[in-house]
């Protein structure tokens, strides 16, 4: 979180020369990623990490999808008191901003 060069990495490194990077294989990942709900508390953290306070992940993960799933997930995290899944991979003290930044894309 909130590491540049990592998050730099995730957007623009291409899998077995595809010309995909990370990030857009991930939003590209089968549904039910999207759905399972044990799935989603490890790929939905993932995701807010590589675009936290990075515009261009951000930008290019919203080309990919809506954002709005996972502003929701950190809502709900936020407001049922369930941080075990994020916090290997995201911050309870970020939640806050992290659903300001990911709206900012949505306007």
């Amino acid at each position: 979180v909130d590491h540049p060069e990592n998050q730099a990495s995730i957007g623009s490194w291409t899998l077995q020369g595809e010309g995909v990077s990370v990030l857009n294989r991930l939003a590209n990942l089968p549904v039910v990623f999207f759905m399972d709900e044990s799935l989603k508390a490890i790929l939905f953290p993932t995701l807010i990490s590589a675009i936290f306070n990075n515009t261009v992940n951000r930008d290019n993960l919203a080309e990919e999808m809506s954002l709005e799933p996972l502003a929701s997930f950190l809502t709900q995290m936020k407001e049922k008191k369930e941080f075990d899944g994020i916090f290997g991979r995201f911050p309870q003290d970020k939640i806050d901003e992290a659903i300001e930044f990911i709206n900012q894309a949505e306007e």
